[in-house]
């Protein structure tokens, strides 16, 4: 049941949920975080709290 609700709420956000790596890097290599990262990142944290 757990997996499936990964699935559709990666799917929902369009977002790999394995993926750790930062979206953004600017031309002189520091992160720039994105919505993107920071839902991923909530994402993520969520599923360790279900489990």
């Amino acid at each position: 049941i757990w997996f499936t609700a990964l699935g559709i709420s990666t799917m929902a956000f369009n977002l790999n949920g394995f993926n750790f790596n930062q979206s953004v890097v600017d031309s002189q290599g520091r992160v720039i975080n994105t919505w993107a990262d920071i839902i991923n990142r909530a994402n993520l944290g969520m599923e360790v709290m279900h489990e």
